[in-house]
């Protein structure tokens, strides 16, 4: 007997001494992977006692991202816009001054696991409204990085 949930945007843990904690994932494979970033990652880092929040990231946008009617995470490449078609390659983002080109791993189909092999982030991807419909190619939006532990 215990309580998960989300407080503010941070995920937190009630468990009495000695309660087994259960972890339920989706059958798709980046399905089950978006999962496990947004609640299990963070859920073993507070067991671990780290920092459970998630290294989110400002970043460009490479193209335009529609939005649906409930909040996405939409996976991608981080990398460094090149010149004359040279292939894109992995920024350094840790600096500020420099913002990494978030690049769409493709197919966002949940049973697409390609895709979210080849991500190194999720583009945190608001729902639709009235204001706001779509990210535009060259937006800047916030990404969460997913190939740390």
């Amino acid at each position: 007997k215990g309580e998960v949930g989300i407080k503010e945007e941070i995920l937190f843990l009630n468990l009495k001494p000695g309660s087994t904690l259960f972890f339920g994932l989706p059958g798709n494979p980046s399905s089950s992977a978006v999962t496990f970033n947004l609640f299990v990652k963070p859920a073993l880092r507070i067991m671990t006692g780290q920092n459970p929040r998630p290294n989110v990231v400002k970043v460009k946008l490479a193209q335009e991202i529609v939005f649906d009617g409930r909040p996405e995470y939409h996976r991608c490449v981080l990398g460094k816009l090149c010149f004359q078609n040279e292939p894109v390659t992995i920024s350094d983002y840790s600096r500020e001054s420099e913002l990494p080109l978030a690049v769409s791993t493709g197919s966002q189909c949940s049973a697409n696991i390609q895709s979210m092999a080849r991500a190194n982030a999720l583009i945190i991807v608001p729902q639709f409204s009235e204001a706001k419909e779509s990210y535009v190619s060259g937006e800047i939006a916030s990404a969460m990085l997913i190939d740390d532990f």
